[in-house]
C-alpha cells in the first residue's frame, strides 16, 4: 500500500446526529453495569448512572442562575461523581473544568483566575492548596458535601440538546511560556476523539476498560472514560496507578480487562513488578501507550509475549489522533512509529513555510478533524498562532513513511523534556500522580 506524503484528506466527521451516550445506553440496556468503582467496591448500572447525571444536572440548575457558559471545576481524583458532573454540564450547557491536582497552589491559582469557575468541588486531601484559590469568587464544596447534595438533588427535567460546538470542557495545558492555556473541548470534539480511539482499537459493548489515568488529562477523561461510555463498554474506575495493584487487575480474569492505556514508563513499571509473568497481559485486546517515546526494542519485547502493544499519538488539543493497527506483524514492522491517523483525523507534515514535505522528510506535524479543539479559552492570540484554516500546528516534529505511518522525531519548538514530561506541562504531568 502507498499513501500520499501528507495523508491530508478530509477526515470523516462521525459526530453528525450527536446525542447523549449515557441517556442512550440507559434507555437500551438500563440494567447493564456501566461503571465499576474498584476502590469503593460499587457498581453503577446505566440506569444508575443516568439517574446520577440527572440529579447532578438538577443540582447545577439549582445553584446556577444561568448555567449556560458557567464554569464548574473539580479538584479530585477519579470518581463516578465527576463523570456525572461533566455529563451534567453537557446537559445544562455549563463548562466542566477538571483541575490538575498535582499542581502547586500558585499554579492552581493561575488556572482558577483564567477559568473563573462559579464552583469548585474538591477532595479533602487537596484542602492544603485551597488558600491559593479562596477569595477568587468560586464556591468551594468538599467531596462528601457534594455527594450529599447529589443524593438530595431533584432530577433535572428532560432538557434539549445543547450546541455540540459550544465549549463543554476546559483542559489546561501550556505552551512554551509555561502559562496555563485552557484547551476548549466541545461535545463534537469529545465524540470524534472517542470514535477515533474506539474504531482504531476494536472497542464495543463487550470491551472492559481499566482507567487509572487521572481525569484531568485527555487520556483519562476521553480516551478511556468517554470512549467506554460512548461505546457502551464497562469502565473499571481506579483512583490512581499502582504497579502491583494495576498488574493484578490487568491479569485478573474475573475483571476481564480488554483495554488499558498508560505511558511507556508505566508499562515498564508493570514489567518490573516481582510478580510479573510472561503472558500476564496477552489477553488484552490492546495495550496502548503514548505521551513519551516508546523504544522499538521494548515494543518488540511486548510483541514477543503476544501483547498488542499499540503506541499512539495525540494532544490535549486533538484527543486521540494516531495509533497502530492491531496486527502483531504490522506493529513489529513499524515499531517506533505512532501509527496511522485515525478515521476522523487528517495529517500534514510541513516545512517552516507551511509547505508539505516529501515522504521521509522531517517537518512540523499539523492535524485537522472534528476532534480538534477550536482554540484556547480567553487567548485569541495563542489560538491564532496555533491554528490555521482548521489545522492545528502541533509544535512536534515528525516524518511520514511511504505507507503513511507517522514517526515522531523531536519538538519543533524549542522545548525540553524532563522525566517523560515537558517542563512547561506539555504532557500535563503524566507520571507521578501516585
Amino acid at each position: 500500500m502507498s499513501a500520499t506524503p501528507t495523508s491530508a484528506g478530509t477526515p470523516l466527521d462521525l459526530t453528525v446526529g450527536f446525542t447523549d451516550p449515557i441517556a442512550y445506553h440507559a434507555a437500551v440496556t438500563p440494567g447493564r453495569i456501566a461503571i465499576r468503582d474498584l476502590d469503593r467496591a460499587r457498581d453503577f448500572t446505566w440506569a444508575d448512572l443516568h439517574a446520577l447525571v440527572s440529579r447532578a444536572a438538577g443540582l447545577l440548575l439549582s445553584m446556577l442562575d444561568r448555567p449556560a457558559g458557567e464554569r464548574v471545576a473539580v479538584l479530585m481524583r477519579n470518581n463516578v461523581e465527576q463523570i456525572a458532573l461533566q455529563a451534567a454540564c453537557g446537559r445544562v450547557g455549563a463548562i466542566f473544568v477538571p483541575m490538575n491536582w498535582r499542581l502547586t497552589g500558585p499554579e492552581l491559582e493561575l488556572v482558577a483566575k483564567d477559568a473563573t469557575p462559579r464552583m469548585i468541588f474538591y477532595d479533602a486531601d487537596f484542602a492544603p492548596v485551597l488558600p491559593s484559590i479562596e477569595g477568587l469568587g468560586a464556591t468551594l464544596i468538599e467531596f462528601e458535601d457534594m455527594v450529599a447534595r447529589l443524593d438530595a438533588a431533584a432530577p433535572a427535567p428532560p432538557l434539549p440538546l445543547t450546541d455540540p460546538d459550544a465549549p463543554n470542557t476546559l483542559l489546561y495545558t501550556s505552551g512554551t511560556t509555561g502559562l496555563p492555556k485552557g484547551v476548549i473541548i466541545t461535545a463534537r470534539n469529545a465524540a470524534a476523539s472517542s470514535a477515533n480511539y474506539g474504531l482504531g482499537n476494536r472497542v464495543g459493548p463487550d470491551s472492559v476498560f481499566l482507567c487509572d489515568m487521572p481525569m484531568f488529562h485527555t487520556v483519562g477523561l476521553y480516551a478511556m472514560t468517554r470512549t467506554s461510555l460512548q461505546h457502551g463498554s464497562l469502565l473499571l474506575l481506579s483512583t490512581r496507578f499502582d504497579g502491583d495493584r494495576t498488574l493484578e487487575r490487568l491479569r485478573d480474569p474475573a475483571l476481564g480487562v480488554t483495554h488499558f492505556f498508560c505511558v511507556p514508563q508505566m508499562a515498564q513499571m508493570l514489567r518490573l513488578q516481582p510478580t510479573y509473568k510472561v503472558g500476564d497481559l496477552s489477553r488484552l485486546t490492546v495495550f496502548s501507550t503514548g505521551g513519551a517515546p516508546h523504544a522499538a526494542a521494548m515494543i518488540h519485547r511486548w510483541l514477543d509475549e503476544g501483547v498488542y502493544m499499540s503506541d499512539g499519538y495525540g494532544m490535549t488539543e486533538t484527543g486521540s489522533g494516531f495509533g497502530m493497527p492491531l496486527d502483531l506483524a504490522k506493529i513489529r514492522e513499524k515499531a517506533g512509529s505512532v501509527g496511522l491517523p485515525y478515521i476522523a483525523m487528517a495529517v500534514r507534515v510541513v516545512d517552516p513555510d507551511g509547505n508539505d514535505v516529501a515522504v521521509g522528510e522531517i517537518g512540523e506535524i499539523w492535524m485537522k478533524g472534528p476532534g480538534v479543539s477550536p482554540g484556547y479559552w480567553n487567548q485569541p492570540e495563542a489560538t491564532a498562532k496555533a491554528f490555521e484554516n482548521g489545522w492545528l500546528k502541533s509544535g512536534d516534529a515528525g516524518r511520514l513513511d511511504a505507507d503513511g505511518y507517522l514517526y515522531l522525531v523531536d519538538r519543533w519548538k524549542d522545548m525540553f523534556i524532563s522525566g517523560g514530561e515537558n517542563v512547561s506541562w506539555r504532557w500535563t504531568r503524566w507520571l507521578t500522580w501516585r
